[in-house]
């Protein structure tokens, strides 16, 4: 796979600010995830640029309309509760300029933008039994 237009990526989702790096970021292995950081204001800004895999998802657009939903209603439901940093706890994604949840390259993949949570720890398998605990929690505010 050839090496992504950040430029292009990070004016179709209006991405304020210079791009300073893009870098593969995680261990997924389904689809192809970038952390970009940006110069907005004098201070670093992240962002999440991921390339939806076609293979494996083949309705990407349909994909993204459901994976929009499903956010906005998490932080619905947050702010609702009036549980502190909403934004910390549900995915927020980043539109495109055109209003929509996803953007399509010149190669015809589909791109979704999420602000990138700082200070944040994911984990690919619970190990303990204080990471099921605190996940249930965290999930059970929804």
């Amino acid at each position: 796979m050839p090496q992504p237009d950040f430029h292009f990526l990070s004016q179709s989702f209006g991405i304020p600010g210079d791009l300073l790096s893009a870098t593969p970021y995680g261990t997924g292995h389904i689809n192809d995830t970038y952390a970009a950081t940006y110069s907005q204001n004098g201070s670093s800004v992240r962002y999440i640029l991921q390339r939806i895999n076609h293979d494996v998802f083949t309705d990407p657009v349909g994909l993204m309309e459901n994976v929009s939903r499903v956010t906005q209603h998490s932080r619905t439901i947050l702010r609702e509760r009036g549980v502190a940093d909403e934004l910390r706890r549900a995915l927020t994604l980043v539109p495109s300029v055109e209003g929509v949840p996803y953007v399509r390259d010149s190669e015809g993949n589909t791109w979704r933008t999420y602000f990138f949570i700082e200070d944040s720890i994911n984990y690919d398998k619970i190990e303990t039994l204080t990471q099921a605990r605190e996940a249930s929690r965290a999930f059970g505010e929804l």
